[in-house]
């Protein structure tokens, strides 16, 4: 039987060392230290409506900022998306309504104020769409299932330009749900 020696000139021990030894561990300690500094955007959850009548299940996600994005669909098949603006960034302009983008995909979706965007305080409430036959055609939608990240710009009140982004992790299955599973949803032709 033949044994295994080290060689007298080589530095290294047998066994491995460990991080402590080598200083492998130090960059994760850092990270590890700051994460609690960092705020991460959260991915889409479902909010299920409470019972009550008229009450559906609506698909909502945050920004890093604390803002808040809803989509829901009313009781008559109308879609709708609500953008609630974080406490810091103040009033929305009601002079204009707020645009949003996905993946920097063009185009960006615009909206009429007083049409189909309804702008009050911190809040602007969208009219994505309406649900015939089982079946919901907009790009928006679309496009929200199916990409990474939205952007979304506003003016504030003082004319202050912001933008707000949202991850849509987990959007699509939020927004089946939301819509009803048995709503199919796709871009116009």
């Amino acid at each position: 039987m033949t044994r295994w020696h080290r060689s007298r000139s080589s530095r290294r021990a047998t066994k491995p060392t460990s991080p402590e030894r080598d200083g492998s561990w130090r960059p994760w300690r850092v990270l590890i230290a700051l994460l609690p500094l960092t705020v991460v955007a959260a991915p889409w959850t479902v909010r299920d409506g409470n019972g009550a009548a008229g009450t559906l299940p609506q698909a909502q996600t945050l920004s890093s900022g604390g803002d808040e994005l809803t989509l829901f669909r009313d009781p008559a098949g109308g879609v709708h998306l609500r953008f609630t603006s974080a406490a810091a960034f103040g009033i929305l302009s009601p002079k204009s309504c707020p645009t949003f983008q996905i993946d920097q995909r063009q185009p960006a979706h615009q909206y009429t104020l007083e049409s189909t965007c309804h702008v009050e305080q911190q809040h602007a409430l969208i009219d994505i769409g309406q649900v015939h036959n089982h079946a919901l055609e907009s790009l928006a939608v679309d496009q929200m299932m199916n990409g990474g990240q939205l952007a979304f710009r506003f003016l504030t009140a003082a004319g202050a330009y912001r933008e707000a982004l949202f991850p849509l992790t987990h959007s699509a299955t939020a927004i089946k749900r939301a819509l009803g599973t048995s709503v199919r949803v796709r871009a116009p032709q």
